[in-house]
């Protein structure tokens, strides 16, 4: 834990009563205990308490905000790690420095998608709103820590490959368990099935079957319909047309998410 934490954390521990501290520390040595049973990596007691009021903080934020006017209100579609470009109700693209309390966990407390208030002299993005859906993954380093990679996605197409690499069947269920948790609904894509034969491509289908008679739908592509010249991003239209809702394309490495690689 770096001195800056200790310090900030001593400080807030400080504008607490007792009862809430002993409360706060017990809040934290449950949840630590909790991460202890399924991962040998947890965070200090220290770090678990700062993380506590960190989240205490940007909820109650949120909480306050809504019904309270905004200078602006918008929707976050580029992100970086201390800065957010938000589209705004009113039709204008605003760049903005996250306000301190979400800098601090920018990648867990903001993300793409995620609608915002802007305030203040200069402009900064001060409280997340609380998200409709979310797509998230546990952080790498700290398995603890949810990171959100994107928020209010309606529909997540999920890319898997029949072909070079292969399917993988346990990572297109865990895929599948992650955006069914956040709420979206989840499509599978699956690509490359251009260069399988008539007799290997009705068996890698028939793998997909029991997702289709989950209600997931199947969508099978390849080059014919994704071209070098069309822009990724155009897919989810292509794939639903005339589909208002938010849509999100993930998938593994070389799996033909990207358009030319189908």
């Amino acid at each position: 834990m770096r001195f800056q934490e200790k310090s900030r954390l001593k400080a807030e521990l400080a504008a607490i009563p007792g009862n809430g501290r002993q409360a706060l520390k017990k809040r934290a040595e449950l949840a630590r205990d909790e991460i202890l049973r399924q991962t040998r990596r947890a965070p200090s007691p220290d770090e678990m308490m700062l993380q506590l009021l960190d989240g205490a903080r940007v909820e109650a934020e949120a909480a306050a905000a809504v019904g309270v006017p905004a200078r602006y209100t918008g929707q976050v579609v580029g992100l970086s790690r201390r800065h957010a470009a938000v589209q705004c109700a009113d039709g204008e693209e605003r760049a903005a420095p996250l306000a301190p309390a979400l800098a601090q966990r920018a990648k867990s407390a903001i993300a793409l998608g995620d609608f915002v208030r802007l305030d203040g002299e200069p402009l900064q993005v001060m409280t997340v709103l609380p998200r409709r859906t979310r797509l998230s993954r546990p952080d790498p380093g700290s398995p603890h820590i949810e990171r959100v990679l994107a928020a209010n996605i309606d529909v997540v197409g999920l890319v898997t490959s029949l072909a070079k690499p292969q399917m993988r069947p346990r990572l297109l269920e865990r895929a599948l368990l992650a955006i069914a948790h956040g709420g979206a609904a989840p499509i599978i894509i699956a690509t490359k099935v251009d260069l399988l034969t008539p007799a290997e491509l009705t068996t890698e289908l028939a793998r997909l079957a029991a997702y289709q008679e989950l209600g997931i739908p199947v969508i099978p592509i390849h080059r014919a319909v994704l071209t070098k010249a069309l822009d990724w991003q155009t897919i989810p239209a292509k794939l639903h047309p005339n589909n208002p809702r938010a849509q999100r394309i993930v998938g593994c490495s070389a799996s033909g998410r990207r358009a030319g690689t189908a």
